[in-house]
């Protein structure tokens, strides 16, 4: 069950007064509608000067959600002091209260490359791969202290690879499986040793923004520590259905980047984000998406331990 922070209505109305913002959704209206899907409020507010900006404040009462709000604050500031620009949007204030966290950002007025079709998306990513290569390549150079942020926990995936799984429910044969396993088990020290960069952690369709000439990275709350490899390859996946955008912009990446590390790392990486794709099903996804998805996650298994060429030309 979703626990709201108390009256926390109220505060967020008490604090878009303080900051003299009008909001163009009242955050009664939000908490009434979304309050049990979404752990923040967020509405467009004009202030005093008349110009539109983005206000945010936490609203589920639970330590996740403000681990993760407190996560983007931590970062939107350190994108501020080392001039991202199109990495990250500019935050203008924020506040760590007593019980719940708010914040003020530019609005970008690009939709996310979520809310386009699969065909725009597929020519928008090939004609501006060197492009959104490089802005994904350039997370894993920001230079961040590592208390501020933590790191993604890979243990349990080393100690106990769980294809085994994949097994028992016919996705996978055995063979393939210990495969997976020794492949996984192999790479455990080297892995381990190059996660010390900055991952923006969760670079979905969702968090990407574009015009269709340029790009702009959004929804910082799962910044951590991490291989360097794992937010191309987790974009990778996430273009699942465009094999044009996917490989252009793969190559792309391969040209910044130690070749015979990054073969090592990213095979890792997305055999262990296909084994959970594999396996899930989407509330509004088609049944032929479905099933056209899980057949790659089926192959990304496959050529992760038998053909890196063929797997990234998937």
């Amino acid at each position: 069950m979703i626990l709201l922070i108390p009256n926390i209505g109220s505060k967020i109305e008490g604090k878009l007064k303080d900051l003299n913002l009008k909001p163009k959704v009242k955050p009664r209206d939000f908490i009434k509608k979304r309050g049990d899907k979404k752990h923040r409020y967020f509405s467009l507010c004009i202030d005093e000067s008349g110009k539109e900006i983005l206000f945010y404040a936490r609203i589920h009462n639970n330590i996740d959600a403000r681990d993760k709000f407190i996560t983007e604050i931590k970062f939107l500031c350190l994108a501020g002091q080392q001039g991202m620009g199109k990495i990250a949007p500019q935050m203008f204030n924020y506040g760590i209260e007593k019980d719940f966290e708010w914040l003020t950002r530019e609005e970008i007025k690009p939709k996310s490359l979520a809310q386009l079709s699969p065909r725009v998306i597929s020519s928008v990513v090939s004609k501006n791969s060197d492009l959104l290569a490089n802005y994904v390549f350039s997370i894993s150079e920001v230079k961040a202290n590592r208390v501020n942020f933590k790191s993604f926990d890979w243990s349990n995936h080393f100690k106990f690879p769980n294809f085994d799984y994949l097994v028992d429910k016919r996705i996978i044969n055995k063979d393939l499986s210990n495969s997976l396993v020794s492949m996984t088990r192999n790479i455990a020290g080297d892995f381990k040793k190059n996660c010390h960069y900055l991952s923006h952690g969760d670079l979905t369709l969702e968090n990407i923004l574009s015009d269709k000439k340029d790009f702009w990275i959004i929804d910082w709350e799962r910044a951590c520590f991490n291989n360097y490899a794992y937010d191309i390859a987790f974009l990778w996946m996430h273009l699942w259905n465009n094999h044009s955008g996917r490989k252009k912009l793969i190559n792309s990446y391969i040209k910044k980047i130690n070749k015979n590390d990054f073969k090592l790392f990213f095979p890792t990486i997305v055999s262990y984000l296909a084994m959970g794709e594999v396996l899930m099903n989407f509330e509004k996804e088609k049944a032929l998406d479905r099933t056209k998805r899980k057949s790659f996650c089926k192959q990304v298994l496959k050529y992760s331990v038998e053909d890196f060429n063929k797997l990234i030309r998937l």
